[in-house]
């Protein structure tokens, strides 16, 4: 508490305008940076909610042997409706029965404008891929 005193202090006593000129220098470059890093979290926040609603589909899947592309589709947008997201996914689910076991694979896909300023925007595309057994019939 001491310390933070005596630094407001003897800012408060230099008139050399240095602190302030040096701040005008770095506060453009420092901001730039704190927003870039807001949206890229943004952006992994949100690729993170995507792969959670994807894990949660190919589960429904694994239990529900009558459920197909449309159904994980309006099950995903749902979710995603749900939690307050508003991302245009792209859903694709095959059922591949070459094997002993069929299995299920579901694809998601999604990108975020990321924009920051002085940049031209450019997107940060995720891919979700689940596979998992399908329940015999």
């Amino acid at each position: 508490m001491r310390a933070d005193l005596s630094v407001l202090r003897r800012f408060g006593r230099d008139h050399s305008g240095a602190g302030a000129l040096e701040f005008a220098l770095i506060s453009p470059a420092l901001i730039f940076m704190i927003i870039g890093v807001i949206q890229i979290s943004l952006a992994l926040y949100k690729g993170s909610t995507v792969q959670w609603i994807a894990e949660r589909a190919a589960r429904v899947a694994m239990i529900d042997a009558s459920v197909d592309a449309a159904a994980l589709t309006q099950l995903i947008e749902s979710d995603l409706a749900e939690m307050g997201e508003d991302l245009e996914v792209q859903v694709v689910f095959q059922v591949d029965n070459t094997g002993a076991v069929p299995v299920g694979r579901i694809q998601v896909d999604y990108s975020y404008p990321v924009a920051l300023p002085l940049v031209e925007t450019f997107y940060a595309t995720f891919s979700v891929d689940s596979v998992v057994p399908m329940p015999q019939a």
